[in-house]
């Protein structure tokens, strides 16, 4: 270690050049792996990173694997100062001048170039001590060469250094009116993808060149997919429950799903914002919220609820093993909002 690149620099070439500290690294790396990850584990870590290096993605910065409430709370813990700083550079950000948007400087993974991250105001989240609007930088930061904001990036970025997928893998994206999806589709030959059309259509139909799905009732095959992606989909499903069993059915074994979902870190329970009554009526338990919808641009997508930690048990409960919340922020590759959180569970 070092406290600059000059002192870093020749603190790996002591490393190099002193076997018995080489010794006693290896020795101690051993130790640390046996005792926290199963050798199945070390193994795709090692694979996977393999993978990333070969193909020139790059990890996130910064991220924490969490299993569940009492991890985050000790997470939390050691967290406060950084979470302070980070908030204060996230406001060193913003423009003085009262303009609409503005501009960052990164590295976008997805391009794998470095590149100007555009962020405005809209759905912005607050503001800061001194009255200026806060961005919502999930929804924002849009690399200027891929147009890829903030979450998506992200998304695409933990998909191809946790779970790599082949070059013929089977992929299930529950969208297909997005880029997410266009991007995807010119590296994968064999990708799915669909929408949402309303309970009036049966799921695998066609609807204006487009397959409609039930995500809580998909018509796939069992064992179907390696991979099952789904972004900010799940909050808009009545019963999620069927929808992660309908999931980890269509998933191969060992196959993954990565998801993001609106997710209050701080709360052990889902929030129920509206449920779907047998008669097809809705029960509002809070004010109406809607989201933007491919589908329905003009009217949004109706938000069933905000989803907590007590979502990774449910998961367990359906089959998944190795379910767990990223949690990371890296200025430099465009992750702002104090933590993003990404969802990652594989099918035994």
């Amino acid at each position: 270690m070092g406290e600059s690149p000059e002192a870093f620099a020749s603190a790996v070439c002591d490393a190099y050049q002193n076997a018995g500290l080489w010794q006693t690294l290896s020795t101690e790396g051993y130790k640390f792996a046996v005792e926290n990850y199963s050798v199945d584990v070390i193994q795709e870590r090692v694979r996977n990173l393999l993978f990333a290096v070969n193909n020139r993605w790059y990890l996130i910065h910064n991220v924490v694997e969490l299993d569940g409430w009492g991890a985050f709370k000790k997470h939390v813990a050691k967290m406060e100062h950084e979470y302070e700083r980070r908030i204060l550079r996230e406001q060193d950000l913003l423009p003085n001048d009262g303009s609409d948007g503005f501009r960052t400087s990164g590295f976008c993974c997805v391009c794998g170039t470095h590149t100007h991250f555009l962020t405005s105001f809209m759905y912005s989240t607050g503001n800061t001590p001194d009255g200026r609007a806060m961005p919502n930088w999930r929804e924002h930061m849009q690399c200027e060469h891929c147009g890829m904001v903030n979450h998506t990036r992200a998304a695409l970025n933990v998909l191809h250094t946790y779970a790599p997928p082949e070059i013929g893998s089977q992929i299930y994206i529950t969208e297909r009116l997005t880029k997410t999806y266009q991007w995807l589709a010119e590296r994968y030959l064999t990708l799915q993808g669909s929408e949402y059309y309303g309970p009036s259509h049966q799921p695998g139909s066609i609807v204006d060149g487009i397959r409609h799905e039930d995500v809580m009732n998909l018509s796939f095959a069992e064992n179907s997919f390696d991979r099952v992606l789904s972004f900010d989909v799940l909050e808009h499903v009545p019963d999620p429950d069927r929808a992660f069993s309908a999931l980890f059915r269509v998933l191969k074994p060992g196959g993954v799903l990565i998801f993001t979902v609106p997710f209050l870190s701080d709360s052990v329970v889902d929030v129920v914002r509206a449920t779907l009554e047998e008669d097809g009526t809705i029960t509002h338990h809070m004010p109406a919220e809607y989201h933007g919808s491919s589908v329905d641009p003009e009217g949004g997508t109706l938000c069933f609820r905000y989803f907590g930690w007590e979502m990774l048990d449910k998961l367990r409960s359906v089959g998944f093993r190795n379910v767990r919340c990223l949690a990371f922020w890296s200025e430099e590759q465009g992750y702002l909002g104090r933590e993003q959180y990404i969802f990652v569970a594989t099918k035994r």
